[in-house]
């Protein structure tokens, strides 16, 4: 047996669980086979349809269990189908270092502590995201004139 069923009160719980799952399946379809039985849309139903008194915790709980029985007992069908691969693509660097450093500064200049952090925060999410100017906007300012402007 898997190591995860290794002790016999795991493997009484397994077999309580796939009882009353069985159960059910034999009432609403009727009889069938154990790969018709561990599959994903009829494990899914069952956690719909066959518990409808049992809390969010308790069907998380059984749903795990069932599915991991479904990979041991019949690991072919139980498998989803692989999601279409996302086709790589370059990300081009949106700032260059010498802008980075000059919009901390900008930053770094603000009169009041509230307005650093602020725009500190701003400047950390933004760059560290990899948002280029057309997701961020124009930070434009000057020490001398207004501290920041932002437009789009």
């Amino acid at each position: 047996m898997h190591a995860a069923t290794a002790s016999e009160s795991t493997r009484q719980r397994y077999r309580t669980h796939a009882a009353a799952f069985a159960a059910w399946t034999n009432r609403e379809v009727g009889a069938v086979t154990v790969s018709e039985l561990f599959r994903l849309e009829v494990i899914e139903r069952y956690i719909e349809i066959g518990m409808p008194e049992a809390k969010e915790s308790t069907r998380a709980t059984r749903r795990s269990i069932l599915r991991r029985i479904a990979r041991h007992a019949h690991p072919i069908l139980s498998v989803a189908p692989s999601p279409e691969p996302i086709a790589y693509r370059r990300v081009r660097v949106p700032y260059a270092a010498h802008e980075v450093a000059s919009y901390f500064r900008l930053a770094d200049a603000q009169p009041t502590d509230g307005r650093r952090t602020s725009l500190m925060a701003v400047l950390s999410l933004g760059l560290g995201c990899g948002l280029d100017c057309s997701d961020l906007g124009w930070v434009r300012g000057s020490t001398s004139g207004p501290a920041m402007t932002a437009s789009r």
